[in-house]
């Protein structure tokens, strides 16, 4: 227990660890000034308060020295959807001595629709960066590389921003490496991954000799991550400009991400303090290295232990080192098969508590979850996938498994053999090793994997067929704690990054760790002593997460109401997104109808943003936007249309929905066309939304213009979104303090909708 205390608090600084007031260290205080003025309210693209932060960082840039220069540009990004926004970008360079290679020091400074206070995303990251550079230009010394400060725009509406600076400002083509803080929740540890189009041997490498105190970084999840669409700033840059870099993102407490609970109150000074680490330790170290050397074709495992650091070595030694294990897992059996300690009997009760272990925790963990989710309802409201009361939850599963665990490996170790728990190894042992030779093909980032297995065939290599010595126990102790400190910290990491919906990874993961090291405990009453405290642990974990199932000012509940006005038909209704009507929706929704009625034709759902309930609302005089068809020209088999939008009232958000299957295959917005490496994007659209426009300024009028196949059909409606509602509805009461805006959606929005081909 108190390894795996030490693995996970060794995995951060301390949160003093920067309380130091000398002008050359970076001090968490004066990065938390910083955040007091961004954090302040929502400030997402075309707001009020986006304006403020962006002149705020500007003046906060000049009193380091710096000279920041704004990047005006339409940024345009395709996924699913087109979407655009006219950016601004916020940059600032510091000369090298030998100018030419540059570092990129990135984070976003807008935060998320539309009540996200944005204090950890990406906040954190702009003013981890504002401290770094005062701190590094305070110290007075010229870097060898030039240095450049890239606060980007728009990267929640679609990595507007960075798609900008890639693909439109001359300082990009100078860009060797980026270094870029994104947060996906408000606390716990930040992991680096990479971002590389060649191999990453060559920037591992440097990456480990830069002297982080606290890295936490594996190669699984860089395997992982290279094959899912990734979407950060950092992204862009990999993808049109073939610029590599490190994304530092912390993903705990996910349930405030891009949340009204984005606070700096709910910021961990831990968290905080783990992004300065990385990125003081990484500007010094890459300031004066040679950039130009990180590119490489071959790929290496790497992965980080607690007070060890990282270790690294060549894809190509996976499948050696299962063999390894292979030979070693063979010599440890013929030894005790030849000795009398290993009989057939051992050998089916190792294999038949192993495999019990794996389908029991298993099955436990996935219908015990369901069972759960039917008894508190309110789980599924909250849309991030890890409720708020998540790690007691997981705290009493992962329990639930080792008392499984446990006490199926007693059970099977009662024989009358002197040692009977050791003769148990070889089915756990050879279940790892059959998991790590089909990573090392599959997935060979998991690689690492191998080295839990070889390090328990040590431990059991220092077990001696005679009397045993406090020495060779030690040394079985000490190899036996190695993979405690590797495996602990990624089970909660992997089900915090996936979801409590995929917590069964995380018990069966515990399962297959605690059956590699219980052949090393011979003592059956620390086993009995074990099951009875993680049933315990067990129970009360579960009994805490029931006392924590409901909302509170702390846990807030999320919910959705809009008002949507059809402006051809003359109609209006209320909508929702929520699962059970509530008070606050209650106002509006005094005998809704349930979604599955809903035409989607009049508001489409997208992605998790569905209307769940609606009811008919008074119709406002609420003038649509003026569309005007600029252009309807055909030629060389396309039909070409220019619209002309120009709003009548603030707006926030610019949306084109189509009504049939279309195929659109070029697409322009105010000039800027999407392209990628030159060639059109093209896109096949069911109907619903099209393009999304953010608008950078309330009465912005856009210009789009699309083509399609000359004879194919074209229907397309405008949704007009402003954030609105409560201004318009004076009557409409406040959220309780125990509520909050539905995150991911559009809400609390006045949504005017009319067709316009």
């Amino acid at each position: 227990m108190a390894a795996i205390g030490w693995s996970f608090s060794a995995q951060q600084p301390a949160s003093d660890a920067y309380s130091a007031s000398d002008d050359t260290v970076f001090s968490q205080q004066r990065a938390l000034a910083h955040l007091n003025v961004i954090a302040a309210r929502p400030h997402y693209l075309g707001s009020a308060e986006h304006e403020r932060v962006r002149e705020y960082l500007v003046g906060a840039l000049a009193q380091m020295g710096l000279t920041a220069d704004i990047q005006h540009q339409v940024g345009t990004h395709f996924r699913r959807q087109y979407s655009a926004a006219d950016t601004r970008n916020i940059i600032a360079r510091i000369p090298g001595s030998q100018p030419g290679n540059a570092l990129i020091l990135m984070s976003h400074y807008d935060s998320g629709l539309h009540s996200s206070l944005g204090a950890s995303d990406a906040g954190s990251g702009v003013v981890t960066i504002l401290e770094a550079v005062r701190a590094f230009l305070a110290r007075g010394e010229t870097p060898l590389n030039d240095i450049v400060i890239l606060l980007t725009d728009g990267e929640e509406r679609g990595l507007l921003g960075a798609e900008a600076f890639v693909g439109h400002h001359p300082w990009a083509s100078q860009a060797r490496l980026v270094l870029n803080l994104e947060a996906r929740g408000s606390g716990g540890p930040s992991y680096m991954l990479m971002e590389t189009n060649g191999g990453n041997a060559d920037m591992i490498r440097a990456f480990s000799v830069a002297g982080l105190k606290h890295p936490a970084a594996n190669s699984l999840m860089y395997s992982l991550y290279k094959q899912l669409p990734n979407d950060t700033d950092l992204t862009v840059f990999r993808e049109q400009g073939d610029i590599p870099g490190f994304n530092f993102a912390f993903i705990d407490d996910h349930f405030d991400y891009h949340t009204a609970q984005d606070s700096i109150p709910r910021l961990d000074a831990n968290t905080l303090n783990h992004q300065a680490e990385y990125l003081t330790t990484l500007l010094d170290y890459f300031a004066d290295a040679d950039l130009a050397s990180l590119e490489s074709e071959a790929d290496w495992v790497y992965f980080n232990a607690p007070g060890i650091g990282m270790i690294s070595y060549p894809f190509a030694w996976n499948l050696w080192l299962v063999a390894l294990g292979v030979m070693a897992l063979g010599g440890v059996v013929w030894r005790d098969w030849r000795q009398g300690r290993l009989g057939v009997s051992q050998l089916w009760r190792g294999v038949l508590a192993t495999s019990l272990a794996v389908v029991l925790v298993w099955a436990v963990t996935h219908f015990g979850w369901h069972i759960l989710k039917a008894l508190f309802p309110q789980y599924a409201e909250i849309p991030h996938g890890f409720t708020y009361n998540g790690h007691w939850i997981l705290a009493s599963f992962i329990a639930l498994g080792i008392t499984i665990t446990l006490a199926l490996f007693r059970w099977a170790g009662r024989t009358t053999t002197d040692q009977p728990m050791r003769a148990l190894y070889v089915a756990p042992v050879a279940l790892w090793l059959v998991i790590s030779g089909g990573a090392a093909t599959s997935l060979p980032g998991a690689g690492f994997l191998v080295i839990p297995p070889l390090l328990a065939l040590a431990a059991m290599m220092f077990w001696p067929a005679s009397e045993d010595t406090p020495r060779l126990a030690a040394a079985r102790l000490l190899l036996a704690l190695l993979p405690v400190l590797i495996l602990a910290p990624l089970i909660p990491a992997f089900v915090i990054g996936l979801g409590l919906n995929a917590m069964a990874v995380g018990t069966v993961l515990t399962a297959l760790t605690l059956a590699l090291l219980l052949p090393l405990c011979s003592d059956q009453g620390l086993l009995t002593l074990g099951i009875r405290s993680s049933a315990v642990i067990a129970c009360g974990s579960l009994v805490v997460s029931m006392m924590l199932s409901g909302y509170s000012e702390d846990r807030r509940k999320p919910n959705s109401i809009n008002y949507i006005l059809d402006s051809d038909t003359g109609e209006a209704w209320w909508t929702s997104s929520n699962r059970r009507p509530d008070s606050f929706v209650g106002q509006f929704l005094t005998d809704p109808t349930t979604g599955d009625s809903w035409p989607q034709e009049r508001y489409p759902a997208y992605r998790s943003s569905r209307v769940r309930w609606y009811q008919d609302a008074p119709v406002l005089p609420l003038a649509p936007a003026k569309v005007t068809v600029t252009g309807d020209v055909k030629d060389d088999g396309l039909r070409t249309v220019t619209l002309s939008i120009q709003p009548q009232r603030p707006t926030a958000v610019l949306q084109l929905v189509t009504t049939s299957p279309l195929t659109v295959r070029r697409m322009r917005i105010n000039g800027e066309p999407f392209k990628r490496s030159d060639q059109w994007i093209e896109g096949e659209f069911k109907p619903g939304f099209v393009l999304t426009n953010t608008q950078a300024s309330p009465l912005a009028p856009l210009t789009v213009e699309l083509s399609i196949d000359s004879d194919a059909p074209l229907g397309l409606k405008l949704l007009q979104t402003a954030y609105d509602m409560p201004e318009l509805f004076e009557d409409m009461k406040a959220r309780s303090t125990s509520m909050m805006p539905e995150p991911f959606i559009i809400n609390d929005a006045v949504i005017i909708s009319q067709r316009v081909l």
